[in-house]
C-alpha cells in the first residue's frame, strides 16, 4: 500500500509533532488504515466468521483522542474498488483466501501460532465491518461520515484541495502523491505523538542531481512516484527506485510522456525497453490519480479530483472517457452512496438522513469553511452524543463526558471548619474522605453517626466499630464508670473541659497536643470541644458518641493509646 521507500525519501518535509498542535482544527481520518489495524486483534475471531467489535472500539479510541482536543473530525471510507486497481485488487483476494485456507488447516492441526500468522494475512475489510463503524461514529457530535465513491486517497486529497480540512490522518504514502497539504503519518493514542508531513517543504527533499529549490516541480514529482512502482502502474521498471527516478526527470524537460519515457535507458544506462504498453500504464495511472472519482458533500455531486484535461486534438474528456478512474453516478444516488445507504454493490442497507437544520460544523453545510473550531455553549462537549442519537456505546466506552475536578482544588475551595450553628453537610467533604482512608489503613472501623439527636441510641450494638474496639488491641474505656476500674484515669468534669477551652487559641483541644501530653501514661481520654456532658454514652461498648460534625473521627471515642500514637504519627508525616 503506497509508493515504497517514499516517506524516508521526503524525510526533510516530515518532523515528528504530537496531534495537539492541531487542536481545534479540522481533521480527516482514513478509516481503512485504523480497520486494517483494529482487525489484527481480532483476525481469529474474524477469519473464522465469529461476531466481535473490537475493531470498532479501537477506531474509536482515535477519536476520542482528537475529540479531547476539540477538532472536528471526518472519517472518511473506502467506497468501491477503483478499476485502475482491478488486477491488483484481484490478486490480493486471491492471496487473500489463500492465506485463510491455510490457516484453517494449520488450526486442524493443531498448529495455532502459524494459524493466526497466516489468519493475519487473510484479514479482510467487509462493508459490515464498515456498516458498524459509520453507525458508531453517527452518534458522536462534531464528527462527520462520508463514503469515497471509489477510494478514500482521492476523497481525502479532494478535501485537503478545498480547504475543507487542516491535516489527514493516515499511514498510506499515496497521499503525498496526490498533493495533500499536511499528511499525519504514524499517530499513537493516547498519546498523540505523531509524525507530521508538509507539503510546503518538499523541495527541500531532492539531492543535487534531482530537482531541488526553485527547479522544483510537483508534477515530475509525481511522475517520478508513478515510475517507481504504485498500485495503478502494475509492471515497473526493474532497477529504477526513487533516485534513479528522480535522476532521470531532472535531466529532461520534456512534458509528454510518450517522449520523455523511452529516454530512460539512455538517461540512466540501462539495458530495458520501453513498450508502447509501459507507457499507456504510465498515463493510466497518472490519470487516476489527477481525475478520479471524488464526491462533493457541499453541492451534493460526484466529480474528478482535477478538471479533466483536453486530448491532444484539443477535445475535452469525461468521465466515459476515463472508465479506469471511476465513472459518475447521479446526484441522489451519489449521495446515498456517500451516506453509506448503500453498500457497494448498490443494494440499499440503511436509511439515514442528514439533520436539518445542519450544523455549522458540518461537512455537509453548503456554507462551511475551515476555521478554528472552540467550545461555545451551543455547540455543546464534543464527546456528547448528538440529541438524534441518545443511545450509548455500550462496551466501546470510547466517549465520557465527566469532567475531572482536581482534588486539590476541590480541599482549597472547600471551607476547613463548618460555621457555628450551621447545619450538618449531605455531601462527604475531601477532609473525611481522607480521614475515612487513614481508618482503613490502621484499621478503624467506625460505625455511621446517625446524630445524637436520633434518639435511636446504641445499646446493644454489634456494629463493627465495637467489635474491633472491645479487641485487645483498642479495649475501650466506660466513661459512666470510672469507679469500678482502680487502673484507669478518671474523666475530666465538665469545668476541666471548659477551662481546655478557653485556654486553647482555636476553640477546642489539639487531638495530636493530646496524645503528646499523655503518651506515657496508661490510658489516655480525648477532650474536644465538641464534646459535652449530654452527648449519649453507647452501654455495650463504653463508646463517648460525638456530632455528625466532627471532622476527626479519632475524637469520637475514648481509647487507648496504643492505635492512635500510630495513626497520629502517621498525620504528621
Amino acid at each position: 500500500m503506497g509508493i515504497g521507500g517514499l516517506i524516508p525519501f521526503v524525510e526533510k518535509a516530515c518532523r515528528k509533532g504530537i496531534i495537539k498542535e492541531f487542536q481545534g482544527k479540522s481533521i480527516a481520518v482514513d478509516v481503512s488504515c485504523l480497520l486494517h489495524k483494529g482487525s489484527v486483534y481480532c483476525m481469529d475471531k474474524l477469519a473464522q466468521g465469529q461476531e466481535t467489535d473490537f475493531y470498532v472500539a479501537y477506531v474509536l479510541k482515535y477519536v476520542q483522542m482528537l475529540l479531547m482536543h476539540h477538532c472536528h473530525v471526518v472519517m472518511v471510507f473506502d467506497g468501491r474498488s477503483v478499476p485502475a486497481k482491478k488486477g491488483i485488487n484481484d490478486g490480493r483476494r486471491e492471496k487473500r483466501n489463500a492465506n485463510r485456507a491455510r490457516g484453517f488447516a494449520l488450526l486442524a492441526e493443531g498448529k495455532t501460532a502459524e494459524a493466526y500468522e497466516f489468519f493475519r494475512k487473510s484479514t479482510e475489510i467487509t462493508f459490515k465491518m464498515v456498516h458498524r463503524t459509520i453507525q458508531a461514529c453517527r452518534k458522536l457530535n462534531n464528527v462527520d461520515v462520508i463514503v469515497a465513491p471509489y477510494e478514500s486517497d482521492a476523497q481525502l486529497a479532494y478535501l485537503s484541495q478545498q480547504k475543507l480540512v487542516h491535516a489527514v490522518i493516515t499511514e498510506d504514502s499515496d497521499l503525498i502523491v496526490y498533493g495533500c497539504e499536511k499528511v499525519i503519518f504514524k499517530l499513537e493514542a493516547p498519546s498523540g505523538d505523531c509524525t507530521i508531513y508538509d507539503k510546503a517543504m518538499l523541495p527541500s527533499c531532492q539531492t543535487r542531481h534531482t530537482l531541488s529549490g526553485e527547479n522544483f516541480d510537483f508534477v515530475k514529482f509525481r511522475r517520478i512516484c508513478i515510475l517507481t512502482g504504485c498500485d495503478y502502474l502494475e509492471t515497473g521498471l526493474p532497477g529504477v527506485g526513487l533516485k534513479k527516478a528522480s535522476e532521470f526527470f531532472a535531466k529532461t524537460s520534456e512534458r509528454d510522456l510518450a517522449m520523455a519515457l523511452p529516454r530512460i535507458p539512455r538517461y540512466l544506462n540501462l539495458s530495458v525497453k520501453i513498450t508502447s504498453d509501459f507507457i499507456s500504464d504510465f498515463v493510466r495511472a497518472e490519470n487516476t490519480f489527477l481525475h478520479q472519482v471524488v464526491f462533493d458533500p457541499r453541492r451534493r455531486c460526484q466529480l474528478p479530483l482535477n478538471p479533466y484535461e483536453n486530448d491532444k486534438e484539443g477535445v475535452p474528456m469525461d468521465h466515459t472517457r476515463l472508465p479506469y478512474a471511476g465513472k459518475i453516478l447521479s446526484d441522489d444516488e451519489a449521495t446515498q452512496f456517500a451516506l453509506g445507504n448503500r453498500d457497494h454493490s448498490g443494494a440499499i442497507v440503511d436509511d439515514y438522513r442528514l439533520p436539518d437544520p445542519l450544523p455549522e460544523w458540518s461537512m455537509w453545510n453548503s456554507n462551511r469553511a475551515p476555521k478554528s473550531f472552540s467550545e461555545s455553549p451551543n455547540r455543546g462537549s464534543p464527546l456528547k452524543p448528538t440529541s438524534t442519537h441518545s443511545s450509548s456505546l455500550g462496551a466501546f466506552g470510547a466517549i465520557s463526558p465527566v469532567k475531572r475536578v482536581a482534588p486539590q482544588k476541590r480541599l482549597r475551595n472547600s471551607p476547613a471548619k463548618p460555621p457555628p450553628g450551621s447545619a450538618p453537610l449531605m455531601r462527604r467533604s475531601s477532609k473525611s474522605s481522607f480521614n475515612d482512608d487513614i481508618l482503613k489503613i490502621y484499621g478503624y472501623a467506625l460505625p455511621m453517626d446517625t446524630g445524637a439527636e436520633s434518639g435511636s441510641g446504641c445499646a446493644g450494638s454489634q456494629s463493627p466499630a465495637a467489635t474491633a474496639m472491645r479487641s485487645p488491641y483498642f479495649s475501650a474505656v466506660r466513661s459512666s464508670s470510672a469507679s469500678s476500674n482502680p487502673f484507669k484515669k478518671p474523666r475530666p468534669a465538665t469545668d476541666e473541659i471548659e477551662s481546655k477551652k478557653e485556654g486553647n487559641g482555636d476553640g477546642g483541644v489539639s487531638l495530636l497536643d493530646e496524645l503528646d501530653k499523655n503518651d506515657s501514661t496508661q490510658t489516655t481520654t480525648v477532650a474536644r470541644s465538641s464534646i459535652s456532658p449530654e452527648k449519649p454514652t453507647c452501654r455495650a461498648s463504653g463508646l463517648t458518641r460525638t456530632s455528625s460534625r466532627d471532622s476527626n473521627p479519632f475524637a469520637r471515642f475514648e481509647c487507648q493509646p496504643a492505635g492512635l500514637a500510630h495513626a497520629a504519627a502517621a498525620c504528621r508525616k
